[in-house]
């Protein structure tokens, strides 16, 4: 099992998701490229919802998710991380903004405003996660750029 690589902090545009067309979960229900199926939805949602409580924020503000490969959320993130082979594996980018408390990853601030999960489609376990405000040496993920993988879908609690 490879272990959980800790990704940057996605930038404060995430929270406008329903300004700009935000896929709600109840509408996921089509199984087309990118989409996150309908029978997936609240299981995915657990997993985000178990994960920002983790971090110190059981309500966040908004949940993200998209369908996409491991080797494009990745690039999202963080440019300069790559996994060999890993654009060939399905994932769920799940963003989320709140105000977390950091419990697994050193270096990060005391409160951080966002995080993100990277999850496998096949099983739904975490593959690559991380917390933080984000830095001038990493790009701000705005819903735009998840826009441009696929479909982005609003989780609901």
């Amino acid at each position: 099992m490879r272990p959980v690589v800790p990704l940057v902090a996605l930038g404060a545009g995430v929270g406008l998701a329903a300004m700009l067309g935000v896929t709600q979960a109840a509408k996921s229900c089509t199984s087309s490229k990118g989409q996150i199926p309908a029978a997936v939805i609240a299981r995915l949602t657990a997993v985000a919802y178990q994960w920002a409580a983790r971090e110190g924020d059981s309500s966040p503000q908004s949940v993200l998710a998209v369908r996409t490969t491991r080797a494009a959320a990745l690039h999202l993130a963080d440019p300069a991380d790559m996994i060999p082979g890993s654009s060939h594996t399905p994932v769920y980018l799940v963003v989320e903004r709140g105000h977390f408390h950091p419990t697994g990853i050193a270096g990060i601030p005391r409160s951080a405003t966002n995080l993100e999960l990277i999850l496998s489609a096949k099983k739904l376990e975490v593959l690559d996660y991380g917390v933080g405000r984000g830095s001038k040496h990493r790009p701000t993920v705005t819903l735009v750029m998840l826009q441009r993988l696929g479909p982005v879908s609003q989780l609901a609690g």
